[in-house]
């Protein structure tokens, strides 16, 4: 979950200098599941701050170069989950 989440931050500065060559910026897509070992309802009190805190720090970085950043559909039985995440985050 860490070399992900290190991943998408890394993606946002190759993206950001790729953008200035480019009349387009493409975006990241980030994928929740990714950033957490446990991502599961039954460990949401353990997963979904940290969730929360990372994708948080990737779309503030991902602000801050005007890059846009999509949260990718997890599977039916994590919806509630992410909706929790989501919640939390806010830029």
């Amino acid at each position: 979950a860490e070399r992900y989440y290190h991943a998408y931050c890394d993606a946002i500065d190759k993206i950001s200098r790729y953008g200035a060559e480019s009349e387009t910026i493409p975006g990241i897509s980030v994928k929740l599941s990714a950033l957490h070992p446990r991502y599961r309802m039954v460990q949401a009190d353990r997963c979904v701050p940290v969730v929360a805190d990372r994708l948080a720090m990737i779309c503030r970085k991902a602000a801050l170069r005007n890059i846009p950043v999509t949260v990718d559909a997890e599977e039916v039985e994590r919806l509630e989950l992410s909706l929790q995440v989501l919640d939390l985050v806010s830029v």
